[in-house]
């Protein structure tokens, strides 16, 4: 196990003990490895709290495919509720928001109604720039994608101007995200700039540089400065 998966592991754990209601999220199929592994995390969790089981794109399944995958889920752990759904059906999305607030506990208002998020801008930021590039790439590049904000410029006319390192582990990776002549980079600066600007409200101007860090997730002083230590 490389060093980042450790890390986020490490974090999953903690998280646990924090939460007040855990969506797990699956595709209708059995359960694997990696899901077991989950599951085992929380069972050894100290804090009860209600685990909903979100089983994903069931538009992808015949409805008789779905019941086998319910009954193995349900036998491995004794979920709050399981929720079969398709996140492209705003209907089922519905019920599952629903579903979470009824099973929430009451508590403070820790932050103004306008604040969408705790996070740092630049992190929610990368955090596009990263999903935009999985968008693009689907299964060529695995989960070895790392996004660094290098330089965060506001300027005097309300343009702001953000110049972003990628990291992928292989030079292979570095063409499949550049693309033929630079097209799929150029695709995914135009996407993530779109949302970039709706999530700022701001003009930007977004430079993008992918570069190769050989197995920088097992690389722990990569892994302080990108943050993910």
């Amino acid at each position: 196990v490389h060093q980042l998966g450790a890390f986020m592991v490490s974090e999953a754990r903690e998280a646990l003990q924090d939460a007040d209601i855990i969506l797990f999220m699956v595709e209708p199929q059995v359960p694997g490895a990696g899901d077991t592994f989950i599951i085992n995390l929380l069972r050894q969790s100290e804090k009860a709290c209600p685990v909903i089981l979100v089983i994903n794109k069931i538009d992808l399944i015949k409805k008789t495919d779905l019941l086998p995958v319910i009954d193995e889920y349900g036998k491995l752990y004794c979920f709050d509720s399981i929720v079969p759904l398709s996140a492209f059906n705003p209907d089922d999305l519905k019920i599952l928001i629903n579903m979470v607030e009824e099973k929430l506990p009451y508590g403070p208002q820790y932050y103004p109604d306008d604040v969408l998020t705790d996070q740092h801008e630049r992190f929610v930021v990368a955090e596009i720039i990263r999903e935009k590039i999985m968008e693009a790439t689907k299964d060529e590049v695995p989960h070895s994608v790392a996004v660094e904000i290098v330089k965060w410029e506001e300027r005097e006319d309300g343009l702001i101007s953000v110049s972003v390192n990628i990291f992928v582990e292989r030079q292979g990776q570095k063409g499949i995200i550049i693309g033929d002549g630079g097209k799929r980079l150029k695709a995914i600066g135009a996407a993530a700039r779109a949302e970039i600007e709706s999530f700022l409200g701001r003009r930007v101007f977004m430079e993008l540089w992918v570069k190769v860090k050989e197995d920088w997730r097992s690389d722990e002083r990569t892994l302080k400065e990108l943050g993910l230590r």
